[in-house]
């Protein structure tokens, strides 16, 4: 069910087995509704007196005068007084009653009315309706002692207003505050990934490359595996640029990048190393198996750009294996410039 389809009563889940709890614990009987309602004539009688003094005592209130603001404002609420000043002494206090207690107290929230200046407006008007309940005839302890009762029961009912739509408002602040930390969360982590990316290829940096290959190495010390690293190079790459232009030198990189994306295992962590240099970290993968996957890259790359060539270097560890990540690294790349070197005398 939509909230709109619903009465604050069922919002608020307050049953009639809650009202007349309340009823029971005020002391309100059938004896105190009767003599209000039996004094409704006189309250009807001197209904604009009360509502007059009323807002003559509210608006020497700077605050509430500041709400109220102007004096067709001042009109719909000495109408909307003068309905509740009546329903105080109907005699009937049933859920409809209820509701509009609630409403009251919502409206109250929602236009900005602090509970202490609604628990100083009741009080206001209860000092008024008891300098008029002094006409009557009947018992009078009585008759003001139930009117006080049903003013406390009244402003139980706003009060529980004020607390419920605060919740509701906490309850709103924190859905908002859990998606905007999940959103926060989401570009950290999306910005931490793109620091850790080579922005022209997507392929991971040369600082994440030796973070993740430091990483790799305590893996396979532990799981006592190997670990192959292959460092390629795009043959002279400035006579690429220098001949052919910038744009056809970008497009080499951006190909040969998505042949290292696409042509590894799930496990292996391809990265951009620097310029035309590249490099393939390969978890438990020997030196054979290493040259493997190099040269279905390679391949790939020769059937697009056969005038081009590439050097690769793979270096490997082995369980034994008690250098660092750019020993590594080093000598991954010497093994490069050995190929390199070797077509070059071929």
């Amino acid at each position: 069910m939509n909230l709109t389809d619903m009465t604050l009563l069922e919002k608020m889940k307050i049953t009639q087995i809650e009202i007349s709890n309340r009823f029971e614990i005020l002391g309100l009987k059938k004896i105190n509704f009767d003599i209000l309602f039996a004094n409704r004539v006189l309250i009807e009688e001197n209904i604009d007196f009360i509502i007059d003094k009323f807002y003559e005592k509210q608006t020497q209130n700077e605050e509430v005068s500041i709400l109220i603001g102007d004096i067709d404002t001042l009109q719909k609420l000495k109408c909307a007084q003068h309905e509740y000043i009546l329903d105080l002494f109907s005699g009937c206090y049933d859920n409809h009653y209820v509701n509009n207690r609630l409403r009251i107290g919502l409206v109250h929230k929602r236009i900005g009315v602090e509970p202490k200046l609604y628990m100083s407006a009741m009080s206001d008007l209860k000092y008024i309706l008891n300098e008029v309940l002094k006409k009557s005839s009947d018992d009078h302890n009585l008759l003001l002692c139930s009117l006080d009762k049903l003013l406390i029961f009244d402003s139980s009912l706003v009060i529980d207003t004020y607390i419920d739509s605060l919740l509701n408002d906490v309850i709103s602040s924190k859905k908002k505050l859990e998606v905007y930390a999940k959103n926060l969360e989401e570009k950290s982590t999306e910005l931490e990934r793109l620091t850790q990316l080579d922005p022209m290829t997507h392929l991971f940096n040369r600082r994440s490359m030796e973070r993740f290959l430091t990483r790799e190495l305590k893996v396979a010390k532990r799981r006592n595996t190997h670990l192959s690293l292959a460092y390629f190079d795009i043959d002279d790459f400035k006579k690429i640029n220098d001949t052919e232009g910038h744009n056809k030198g970008d497009q080499v990189i951006l190909y040969f990048s998505n042949l290292m994306l696409h042509n590894v295992r799930e496990v292996d962590i391809p990265c951009r190393a620097g310029g035309d240099e590249f490099c393939l970290i390969l978890p438990e993968c020997n030196k054979v198996n290493a040259e493997v996957i190099c040269q279905k890259i390679l391949t790939s790359f020769t059937n697009k750009y056969p005038k081009y060539k590439i050097s690769v270097g793979i270096s490997q560890t082995d369980p034994e294996y008690k250098n660092n990540e750019y020993d590594l690294i080093n000598l991954a790349d010497q093994n490069m410039y050995k190929n390199k070197l070797n077509k070059q005398a071929n």
